[in-house]
This record gives C-alpha cells, structure tokens and sequence, in this order.
C-alpha cells in the first residue's frame, strides 16, 4: 500500500510504502501518520488514491525516544465539518431543492471549497436525485450534506483523484446487506447482542418551573428507536412537541414506563421568524427583534437578538402643550434641514455692591468698577471713565508725514494752540510746531459713590410659543420586513438529558467487527443469529483502518442509530 504526500496545494512531493496509520472516518474524522523520518510539515496533504484514507495535517509531533515523526490531521469529512451553513440575516433557515450534485457543489463553493472538494454526479440510474431538505440551522456543512443525502436514502463516498488534485464526493444509493450477513459463529463476523427485554419503552418526563409543571412522554417502538416526540424537525418553542399518546407502541403488560422528575427546569429561549406583520405590531413593536450576525473571520459566526428600535417621528404643535414653561427644552423646531431641541432665552443678570474704600488698583483699573446712574425711569450701573485732558509737545524732529498730513499738527498763535490750517504745508522749523497727545486719568474717587461687580448670573426662560414652529417628538413603529419573537422551549433540555443518559434504553445493542467485507458508511448490515432468534439491523456510522508498516492489518465497521 503505497501513500502520497503532497504540499499544501496538493502538489504530490512523495511517495511512503512503510508508515502506521490510525484512520478514523466519521466519529472523530481524524487520522495520525507515524514515520521514521520528518518529510511533512503543517498544511501538507496525504492521501492514498482513489480511497477515503487522506487529509490535511495539523500538528507535527517528534518523540526524541524512538526518533518516530507524528503527523496528525483532519481526515476529507473533518475538513467540511469545519465549515458553517451559515443562515442569512432576515431568514430562518437555508434549504436545498433540485439535484442533490447541484445542491452540495453549491454549499462547498460558499464555504469556499471548491479548489478542493468537487462533487460528482450520481450514476445511479431509475432513481430519483432530487432533494427537497431544510438544514438544522448553522450546522456543520459535513452533517447537512449527510443529512442531505439521507433525505433520499443516498450515501456520500469520499475519493481522492491524483489527476485533478481534489476529493471527489459520489452520491449512491445505500445499500442494504441484512439479507446478505447472517451472525454465526464463524471467521468473518465476531458479534456481540444483548437482548435487554426489560429495558423502558415509555418515559414520563416531568418538570417543574416556579408552579407550573411540564410533562411529555417519549416512546420507543419495537426497533430500539425513540419515537417522533415533536411535530417538527427542529422544534424552538413548547408548541412544536408533541405533549400526546398518539406514538406510543407497548400497551398492558407490554408497557415499561418510568417517571424522571426535574425540578427547576431552564427554559431554552429561542426565537422563531415571522414573516407576516403581527397583529399587535403597532402597539407591541418592542417585543419582538431583529437578528444581528457578526462574521469572525475564522468561518465563525456570530448570531444575536436585539429588540426592534422605534423610529423617531414629530408632529407640528398647533396649541401651547401644558408644560412648555417647564419642560420646553423636550420639544424641538426645525432649522437647517433637522429638528433640533428649543432653546430658552438667556437673560444676564449683574450684582453689585459699594465699595467704600479707595481700592488700591484705583488709577489703573478705575475702569473694573461703576457708578450708578439712572435715567428717570430705572437704575442702572455704568462703567466708569476716565478723565481725558491733551496736551502739546515739541517738534524736535520734522515728521515723516509733514507733507501730507500738516493740518493734524499745531503752532502757538496768540497764547493758543491752533491747528495748522495753511493750504500747503508750511516749512517746518525745529520748536516751533507741536503735536497733540491726549492723557487719560482716574476721575476723583470720592465724587459719588462707586460700586464693584460681585457676580453676573445667566438664566434661561421659555421662548414665546408660536403656532406650528414647534415640534413634538414621538417614537413610531418601523416598516415591518420580517421580524423574530422569543419563544420559550421547556422540554428540549429535559429530552437531552434522558436521552444521553440513557433513560430510555433500546431493546437490544450490537457491537459488530466485521472482516473481508465491504461497506460504506450509510449503508446498512445486520441479520439474524439462529441460536437466539434475534433479529438485528443498523447502518455503519463509521470506519476505522489501521495500517502498520504500510499493511492493512484491519477495517473496523462502528454501526448504530
């Protein structure tokens, strides 16, 4: 038996005819490579052709000790089960209709697959390859294109081709070897049965929530398998199970019940898609939601609910609300192309008081205090100015502007200073012409009485209304475009633990090691042990090879429900 080793884009870069393998197919999807020398690294391919042994490899492991390499990876149906059917915003669930060829290839190019995985059509002839199936939402795309092909009763066979580099999937009708195998004592069936006739076939879960009870039955039929408990394929809410004895197959002294009690049960919130507006919309908006989904950007998704938010609406006021003098600021006008909140008048309000003593900052900052003043009908206080008296100096130096500008200057003209009023400016002479200067000074403290500002306080004061300027803001309902409620489930968690504690026990278990025979996993095997008389049939759930030194020492058959 020869395996291939190729480089991350499938590129073979080898050949190993000596190396141990452990190949798990369909349980923990999964397979570990031992090799005496380090010829792969992370992200290579290994594969044997035209079989399902193959797959990625992950980590990398030397054992100093025996100087053995370990390689261990995802197997061809490990690498799709890391991938999501990821539900759209706005949808419930994803389905499929029309081939089932069609329908795979279409999931593995979303997942972004297709350089790798490429299904084929199915050559099964006289039967029908059409599908019609609704996914658990986001599960893994390795189960719903299983469940997919179960649907139909097909079977996916996983092969690798050398020639175009990918895992090539086949629909095929599953087989059905029940007639074929018969269990006897002989070299190629080892078998274990247990015929469990005491086992239960009716259970009675009850669960208590504050003071309320919940209670649903759960049947088993004459093959070991639990019976429809819901009246759909993924019940969300307590309405979608089915709370009868309408499925239930022992009666009289046929009938094994038993009674499991859980108190204080946690409902499971889901929340369920409505597509047709609610009745209640208008005025219930808020209690129901929308779905919010983030990708992770590791093939992950994020999914959440938030409540559905009002949309902000106004109405023109065309009468003073009761409240506007105190609650005016909650109301709104529309300026600039938006509607912004009202705003109140500011008025500015000054305290003043005396000031009795000469301060010491008098001649430089007289302007910082005030007098007050009145104007026959009110008080006001005004700021203090000062005294301003001019006074003349000396020409020394003839100006730069004399030529253009003489009559801004002055000369004496009997004891007085006169402006210079000549129609051409006069020829200027050292002292005798003189420029005017003003000086400004603190009046006399003590000529009336001067106060100081203390504090200057701002208020605010409703604005006069006026008909339809004024806005009033009000939420209302949006546009409804399908929406989610929260529904509570209180049976789901009470089924889980019954059924993986085996509170129900099937009628019979089979463990089966099967040698020089051939299936595939969805097949069925089975048959009859004549010593006992029972009767027994499941499908092959997953295949196990073990190959030491480059032999097959051994395929392991794993069958169940």
């Amino acid at each position: 038996m020869v395996l291939i080793y190729a480089n991350h884009n499938r590129l073979a870069l080898g050949e190993l005819s000596s190396f141990d393998l452990d190949f798990d197919a369909a349980e923990e999807k999964n397979f570990e490579l031992t090799i005496d020398e380090a010829l792969l690294s992370k992200n290579d391919w290994i594969f044997i052709p035209n079989t399902e042994i193959g797959g990625i490899i992950d980590s990398v492991i030397v054992n100093s000790s025996d100087n053995a390499v370990k390689y261990k990876g995802r197997n061809f149906r490990g690498i799709l089960n890391d991938k999501i059917i990821t539900v759209p915003e706005g949808q419930s669930y994803v389905s499929a209709q029309g081939d089932i060829s069609a329908a795979i290839n279409d999931l593995i190019s979303e997942a972004g697959l297709s350089s790798e995985f490429y299904c084929l059509a199915s050559d099964v002839d006289d039967v029908s390859t059409t599908v019609d199936y609704q996914f658990t939402p986001f599960c893994t795309l390795y189960d719903g294109i299983i469940e997919l092909a179960n649907s139909i009763n097909f079977k996916l066979i996983f092969t690798f081709n050398a020639s175009n580099k990918r895992v090539e999937i086949t629909p095929a009708l599953q087989e059905n070897y029940t007639d074929f195998l018969t269990y006897t004592k002989n070299n190629s069936i080892d078998f274990d049965i247990e015929d469990n006739v005491a086992a239960v076939n009716h259970l009675i879960l009850i669960g208590y929530k504050e003071d309320k009870r919940y209670r649903i039955d759960l049947y088993v039929n004459e093959n070991a398998q639990i019976m429809p408990y819901s009246l759909t394929d993924n019940p969300i809410e307590d309405s979608d199970y089915i709370l009868d004895s309408r499925n239930q197959q022992f009666f009289g002294i046929d009938e094994k019940a038993k009674v499991e009690i859980t108190d204080n049960i946690s409902p499971v919130e889901n929340y369920k898609f409505i597509e047709t507006q609610p009745s209640d919309w208008n005025s219930n908006y808020k209690e129901y939601y929308n779905q919010e989904t983030k990708d992770n950007g590791d093939d992950t998704v994020d999914v959440s609910y938030n409540s559905v938010e009002p949309v902000p609406a106004y109405r023109q006021l065309i009468s003073q609300p009761s409240d506007w003098a105190q609650n005016y600021s909650s109301y709104y006008e529309f300026k600039d192309g938006d509607y912004t909140g009202v705003s109140g008048v500011t008025t500015t309000h000054d305290d003043y008081a005396q000031v009795k003593k000469k301060p010491a900052d008098w001649a430089t900052s007289f302007g910082d205090y005030y007098y007050k003043e009145s104007d026959g009908l009110s008080y006001y206080y005004a700021q203090i100015s000062g005294i301003s008296k001019n006074y003349y100096k000396k020409q020394i130096f003839k100006p730069t502007d004399w030529q253009t500008n003489w009559k801004s200057y002055y000369y004496v003209k009997k004891k007085k200073y006169t402006a210079i009023d000549t129609k051409k400016p006069p020829k200027w002479r050292k002292y005798k012409f003189y420029t005017q200067q003003t000086v400004t000074y603190a009046p006399n403290f003590w000529v009336k009485p001067v106060y100081v500002k203390t504090k200057s306080v701002t208020s605010e004061s409703p604005p006069a209304f006026v008909t339809e300027k004024f806005y009033q803001k009000y939420d209302r309902p949006p546009t409804f475009l399908g929406c989610y409620k929260k529904v509570l489930d209180n049976f789901s968690a009470m089924i889980k633990s019954a059924i993986e504690n085996a509170q129900i026990l099937p009628s019979n278990k089979q463990e089966i090691s099967i040698v020089d025979f051939e299936a595939d996993i969805g097949d069925v095997v089975g048959g009859y042990e004549e010593k006992t008389g029972i009767e027994l049939s499941a499908p092959v759930i997953n295949i196990i090879y073990r190959i030491e030194r480059g032999i097959q020492r051994s395929i392991e058959y794993v069958v169940g429900d």
